[in-house]
């Protein structure tokens, strides 16, 4: 009976792991750039994208300028409804 060498089991390790990494890089890659699809769009371009917005330069308060850039769109959170206030005042109990 052979049984498997050292050397054998270290190529086949050496072949899964380097499988096992591949596959990491290129799933960070794709969600890299599904979120960052409108980083780097020059304002033409930014925009034209439905899912881009453009943010103007401006100064800090502590004076450190930033240039203008493009950025995707904030997704809509879901709105919380406040209880209306203007029914009931609040000192006013029936009684």
């Amino acid at each position: 009976m052979n049984r498997p060498t050292l050397a054998s089991n270290s190529s086949a390790i050496r072949k899964t792991v380097l499988v096992l990494a591949a596959t990491g890089l290129i799933s960070i890659s794709q969600l890299s750039s599904a979120t960052g699809t409108c980083k780097g769009l020059q304002q033409d371009a930014c925009s034209g994208d439905n899912s881009c917005s453009w943010i103007k330069s401006y100064t800090t308060k502590k004076g450190k300028a930033i240039n203008a850039y493009c950025r995707n769109k904030s997704k809509p959170g879901s709105k919380k409804t406040l209880p209306d206030s203007s029914s009931t005042p609040k000192g006013d109990k029936k009684g």
